[in-house]
C-alpha cells in the first residue's frame, strides 16, 4: 500500500474479510505486507482515518496472486470513508 499522490501523512486501517489487519501510514515508497490467503474470494477494505495535510486521503494497493478482480486500485477518500475490493486468489 502507498500514497498515490503527495506523501502528506495519510493513514488508513486495512481489513481483510471483515477482520482488522493493520493501521498503515501511507508513504510514496509504500508498505509491503505478506498474507497467506486461502484460494477463493476475499474482501479487502480500506478506511481513511485522516486526509493528511492535503485533502483527500490518496490510498493505493497492489495485490499479487489475483486471478479475478483488479489487483491494483487507488482511491481518493474523505476521513471516515471506507472502500473495498473483492479479489479471487488462485490455488498454489
Amino acid at each position: 500500500m502507498w500514497d498515490h499522490a503527495k506523501q502528506d501523512g495519510d493513514i488508513v486501517d486495512l481489513y481483510v474479510d471483515g477482520r482488522y489487519l493493520r493501521r498503515i501510514s501511507l508513504t510514496n515508497s509504500g508498505t509491503s505486507l505478506s498474507l497467506q490467503l486461502a484460494p477463493g474470494n476475499h474482501r479487502f477494505e480500506v478506511r481513511a482515518l485522516n486526509e493528511g495535510t492535503d485533502k483527500p486521503n490518496t490510498a493505493a494497493i497492489s495485490i499479487t496472486g489475483v486471478v479475478q478482480g483488479n489487483p491494483r486500485q487507488s482511491w481518493s477518500l474523505k476521513t471516515g470513508q471506507t472502500t473495498g475490493m473483492i479479489i479471487t486468489v488462485r490455488p498454489n
